[in-house]
């Protein structure tokens, strides 16, 4: 795209993800790279994040099958298998701690008293994470070992793909929930698969999937334990108008050579 579009000056990512760009080619060629700030989509992320945590836990999906299948009327009671925890009861850990994972941890905190909230993110200072009111961790298994839900916020780089594989499922607690809003290749699909197989994973609500879009017939549709929405979270009224505004932004200050603020991707 690059060499056959030499009048190219500034590629804008309408998202925050941009792991669909060749950095290293557009910085060869003098492309701008800039995407939409951080603050656009955080609230509508974090609340559809909070959104497929509660669904997993309390297991709304289910229940609304059970009523519609005329379960609840055949029995007359309601069954035990909905019996669950309360997030106050617990222990979260969240990969990530930049706009939305960090909105996140509060709501969680401030909104539901989660009994622990640990912090896996290298490029924050612990001392931040720790003045914001919650547990730092530079040991990802850590997080791992310790976690009842795992919520990941983390963007999707060479550092982050397929970080959550075959080992760290492994070393997961048994019955474990993971929350993914952010990209779905940070997860390994095939040793997802293999983990529900094998029970060790209690519930997985997603809103990326490796390789999205996906058909009707994809691997991880087959589990009752799993929950996708079809990469949705930033779809709001307000994110949506954020973000047309900041590309009108970004581009009128470019023309006008003035500093595409802190959205540039490859300054």
């Amino acid at each position: 795209v690059f060499e056959r579009n030499k009048d190219v000056q500034m590629i804008f990512v309408t998202g925050r993800g941009y792991d669909n760009i060749d950095i290293k080619a557009a910085e060869e060629h003098g492309v701008l790279v800039a995407r939409v700030p951080g603050w656009c989509e955080a609230e509508a992320v974090a609340e559809h994040t909070i959104a497929l945590l509660l669904t997993a836990l309390r297991k709304l999906r289910e229940a609304d099958k059970w009523v519609k299948s005329g379960e609840w009327l055949r029995k007359g009671y309601v069954s035990m298998d909905f019996l669950t925890n309360n997030i106050r009861d617990l222990n979260i850990g969240i990969i990530g701690f930049g706009w939305i994972g960090s909105r996140v941890a509060h709501i969680l905190k401030n909104g539901f008293n989660a009994k622990e909230i640990l912090i896996y993110d290298p490029y924050i200072p612990e001392e931040k994470i720790i003045e914001a009111g919650f547990h730092s961790t530079n040991n990802l298994n850590d997080l791992l070992q310790k976690s009842d839900a795992i919520l990941i916020h983390a963007e999707l780089t060479s550092e982050t793909y397929h970080m959550i594989g075959k080992r760290e499922f492994e070393i997961m607690k048994d019955r474990v929930i993971i929350i993914n809003t952010a990209r779905g290749a940070i997860i390994d699909t095939a040793a997802l698969s293999e983990s529900l197989k094998s029970g060790k994973i209690g519930y997985v609500a997603l809103d990326v999937v490796e390789g999205e879009p996906i058909n009707g017939d994809h691997p991880l549709l087959k589990f009752d334990n799993v929950f996708i929405t079809p990469h949705i979270a930033y779809a709001t009224l307000y994110a949506i108008k954020c973000m047309d505004y900041s590309v009108i932004n970004a581009i009128e200050n470019f023309l006008k050579g003035k500093e595409v603020w802190e959205t540039i991707v490859n300054p």
